[in-house]
């Protein structure tokens, strides 16, 4: 039996060592990523502005409410959304009555998620009261059961 020389140890060793520094450990058992969607209604043809005011309305609601949240799972979730980017995305919806059924979708989920929608002041361009976005957010697994089966606005 023949045993290794000392260069032929060192260059595994070397080797060994690169190997390990190029494994992405936090691969393993990541936490689940956070993601906010927004879903703003196509039929009400709004302007470009007035669907990003009512977006922000939507991020805005959901921001407080996970501020005030007491479950942990959604406080560390917010802290890795604000650690990871903050994924946002804007869905195109059709209408009033899918962005509900998104909504009543979103509040049988299994996981925590959290739902703003926001309504028309009526002062510019849609109808008081009128519903025009929807936002939910959550771990994204979850989300994408609600929504991930929209188009991109």
């Amino acid at each position: 039996m023949s045993s290794l020389s000392q260069e032929e140890v060192e260059k595994f060793l070397a080797f060994a060592q690169d190997f390990a520094r190029s494994i992405d450990l936090s691969l393993v058992d990541a936490p689940p990523s956070f993601k906010l969607v927004l879903v703003a209604r196509a039929d009400l043809g709004m302007s470009t502005g007035k669907v990003a005011a009512q977006c922000v309305h939507a991020a805005l609601d959901i921001h407080r409410q996970l501020l005030a949240c007491r479950e942990v799972a959604l406080v560390e979730m917010l802290q890795r959304w604000e650690h990871e980017g903050e994924k946002t995305v804007l869905l195109r919806g059709e209408n009033a009555a899918q962005l509900q059924a998104l909504k009543l979708k979103a509040a049988s989920s299994s996981k925590p998620l959290l739902v703003a929608t926001v309504h028309d002041a009526g002062r510019t361009e849609v109808e008081s009261g009128s519903l025009t976005v929807l936002a939910v957010a959550g771990e994204e697994s979850a989300v994408d059961v609600v929504t991930g089966t929209l188009p991109l606005y």
